[in-house]
C-alpha cells in the first residue's frame, strides 16, 4: 500500500518514532533515561494516527465482517451470517498481528454477544471481540 505523504512529513513521522527515551518518577525517584523501543508515547496526539495509518491493510476476510480500528484498538465484528467464523476472523488478525511484529493483549480481549432492534429490524451480531493491540514487540 502506497500514501503520497510529503517528503518532509515523511522525516518528521521517523524523528519522532526515533531516538526517543523515558525515564520514570516514584517515590520522588527517577530512573536512569531509556530508550524508547516499543509503543507510542503514552498520550502522544500521533499514536492513534499512526496505528490507523499502520493498519490499513488489515481487512476482514468475508465482506460481511468488519475490523474496527481507534486509536490502539482493534475490534472484530462478524455476523450471524457470514461464511467466514469469528475464530477464522480472529486467526486473521492474529496472523497480521505476527507478521507486522505487534502483539495481541489476550488480558484485555472481550467477547461480547449482541442483539440489535431499531425501527422494527432485527440484526443479530453473533460475536463482537474486542483486541487490544497497543503493544509492539
Amino acid at each position: 500500500m502506497s500514501l503520497s505523504i510529503p517528503p518532509q512529513i515523511q522525516r518528521w513521522i521517523f524523528q519522532f518514532f526515533t531516538g526517543r527515551q523515558q525515564a520514570v518518577i516514584s517515590g520522588g525517584q527517577q530512573s536512569k533515561w531509556l530508550p524508547i523501543t516499543r509503543s507510542v508515547v503514552q498520550g502522544s496526539g500521533i499514536g492513534p494516527s499512526a496505528y490507523l495509518v499502520y493498519s490499513m491493510d488489515l481487512k476482514a476476510l468475508s465482506s460481511y465482517n468488519s475490523i474496527l480500528k481507534y486509536a490502539d484498538d482493534t475490534s472484530i465484528l462478524v455476523p450471524q451470517h457470514s461464511s467466514i467464523s469469528i475464530e477464522e476472523e480472529f486467526q486473521n488478525v492474529q496472523t497480521w498481528f505476527i507478521a507486522n511484529k505487534l502483539q495481541i493483549n489476550l488480558k484485555k480481549r472481550k467477547k461480547s454477544f449482541l442483539d440489535v432492534l431499531r425501527h422494527e429490524i432485527s440484526l443479530h451480531l453473533s460475536l463482537y471481540l474486542s483486541l487490544n493491540s497497543s503493544h509492539c514487540y
